[in-house]
């Protein structure tokens, strides 16, 4: 009888030993698979980050070109706008002066 149990403790031993190098590779395939999927998603958020930065800096650019256009605007009203009181300016002086010279004669 003693025999009979230390057969079957040996048997489960056996079983338990066959069962745990069965965990240990299927757990070592697991561990391989996360590492391959790990790596997949990292070179997919990479794109991703990539084709973001892109897209902001082509937007940046449009937005900057945007205000540049309108800034050069400005200043062409601006410019437009001296220049029309430069031109009153230059006459109310040349009708100050010759007003001076009839006084003065």
């Amino acid at each position: 009888m003693i025999e009979e149990h230390l057969s079957r403790i040996r048997s489960k031993e056996e079983e338990a030993r066959a069962r745990t190098a069965e965990a240990a590779l299927r757990a070592a395939e697991l561990v391989e698979q996360a590492h391959e999927d790990g790596g997949t998603y990292i070179d997919d958020v990479a794109m991703e980050a990539a084709e973001l930065e892109r897209s902001l800096m082509a937007a940046s650019r449009r937005s900057a070109d945007e205000k540049i256009a309108g800034l050069r605007a400005e200043d062409a009203k601006k410019l437009a706008a001296l220049s029309v009181l430069a031109k009153k300016n230059q006459a109310k002086a040349v009708e100050t002066t010759v007003k001076e010279f009839r006084q003065g004669a």
